[in-house]
């Protein structure tokens, strides 16, 4: 071969391997976009299958005081905890509805009820921020178990005077 034939043969194995390689991407492009399709229609039939069981649950925990003790066993081998699944609070609720049945007015202000709850727990790494602290305790308030009487400073939530409603103390 003459050198001119030489140089267009490594042209064209050149032309030939990009070739192949933006075949190789586009390929795996469409490969890709096809999983991310079924990944999305898998995602939402998990949705679909987590909604169902979510709706069964409610269903099985107002329906479980008629249950024989064959069928709550069944019930307790689905992990479906029926003892504590009726009062619908979060750890935060009723740890912040322990401290306050403690005190012997059954009210304190809100940034001392923080630091209580700070001080009540074990794990220190599980603590959450004053603000998270109040959303989680928002179930108590929506369903008058606690009352807020606000502070005259408005610009801040930490002294709020947070009561039981209807407190009697178990010490009269």
């Amino acid at each position: 071969m003459t050198t001119k034939n030489k140089k267009v043969t490594e042209t064209q194995k050149q032309d030939n391997l990009l070739d192949r390689v933006i075949s190789n991407i586009t390929e795996d492009q469409k490969a890709l976009d096809e999983q991310n399709e079924l990944i999305e229609s898998a995602k939402s039939y998990k949705r679909e299958i987590i909604d169902r069981i979510k709706d069964s649950r409610r269903d099985l925990i107002a329906f479980a005081k008629y249950a024989s003790d064959e069928q709550l066993e069944i019930i307790k081998s689905l992990n479906i905890d029926l003892e504590n699944s009726g009062q619908g609070l979060s750890n935060i609720a009723q740890l912040v509805l322990d401290i306050l049945q403690k005190q012997p007015k059954g009210l304190m202000n809100n940034g001392d009820l923080y630091t209580a709850y700070l001080n009540s727990l074990s794990d220190k790494d599980a603590t959450c921020t004053y603000t998270a602290f109040n959303i989680k305790c928002r179930s108590l308030f929506n369903s008058q178990r606690l009352l807020k009487s606000e502070s005259k400073d408005s610009k801040s939530s930490r002294e709020d005077i947070i009561s039981i409603n209807g407190f009697s103390s178990a010490k009269k």
